[in-house]
């Protein structure tokens, strides 16, 4: 379950206690960062936590990994508040996608590679993912390279991914377990959720996208957009699972169940739509100043 929209109005503060709660009673996992809507996601995650402290479900948070203080402290911070002895998974992460320091860092075992290694003995954080991007493919490819991880997290759905052919193909020779975050990409997997395009964290070409696999879609025998996407994240052996966010519980039902009852898409579809992922991030291009871009 994300949890990137919680805390997003002090309005909506029992609506989004209530969904947490409801994400709870369904077993969902939760993903976090102590940096969504200004650290208020982590305050409704307590309050929900705090009805119910034998229901709280494992949480995998993003770790800030600027430098070896930030990472220490983003663990730190986040145990505290949510009252939880230790995160299964922290995702390495960092606001700005033009860099990832720390593949250099970890490659000469400088500061940050003993924070981690320190975090991990304590038994404060059980697995470290890395975060992947388009934008900084070099240290990505890198990471992979040097067999640094043993799983990755990315923006991954049929419609969007956060990876070109070569560091995806990485990740398949190497056999990593895959976090596919966003997996019904934001809700632009689904053409209810088009007026969203375009706000933060959803761009438009995902829906351009989403049209070009319409062919695919009619064939697959789908019932709908998140079916579609889910059984295609489903039919890679990398994904171990997915983070999807909603704003109704009743989603959050109909998410596990797709979620359970996912079998693989004919595998044809599967390598067109791997295709046309690989198309779609080959044609790219990256404003070198921008973090984000």
């Amino acid at each position: 379950m994300g949890s990137s929209h919680l805390g997003s109005s002090f309005d909506r503060t029992a609506e989004h206690v209530r969904l947490v709660r409801a994400g709870m009673d369904l077993g969902l996992p939760i993903h976090t960062s102590r940096c969504y809507s200004d650290g208020q996601a982590l305050n409704l995650l307590k309050l929900a936590f705090r009805e119910a402290p034998s229901r709280v479900p494992p949480v995998m948070a993003k770790i800030y990994c600027y430098n070896a203080a930030q990472i220490r402290l983003d663990v730190e911070e986040i145990l505290e508040r949510l009252k939880l002895d230790r995160l299964p998974i922290g995702q390495l992460a960092k606001n700005d996608h033009r860099k990832r320091e720390i593949v250099d860092d970890i490659l000469a075992e400088g500061p940050m590679f003993e924070a981690l290694c320190e975090l991990r003995e304590k038994g404060l954080v059980g697995h470290w993912t890395f975060e992947v991007f388009q934008k900084y493919t070099a240290d990505a490819l890198r990471a992979l390279e040097n067999d640094l991880f043993d799983s990755v997290g990315l923006y991954l759905s049929a419609v969007a991914r956060e990876a070109d052919a070569a560091t995806w193909k990485r990740i398949a020779d190497r056999r990593l377990s895959v976090v596919a975050i966003r997996g019904l990409a934001g809700g632009l997997a689904d053409p209810a959720h088009d007026a969203s395009a375009g706000k933060p964290g959803k761009p438009a070409e995902w829906v351009d996208q989403r049209k070009q696999l319409t062919d695919l879609y009619e064939r697959s025998g789908c019932a709908s957009w998140a079916e579609f996407s889910v059984r295609f994240l489903f039919s890679l052996p990398q994904v171990r699972t997915t983070v999807i966010a909603t704003g109704k519980p009743e989603r959050l039902a109909e998410n596990r169940r797709l979620c359970d009852e996912a079998s693989p898409l004919p595998e044809a579809i599967v390598r067109q739509i791997l295709q046309r992922q690989d198309d779609w991030t080959a044609g790219r291009t990256f404003d070198p100043n921008s973090p984000w871009q």
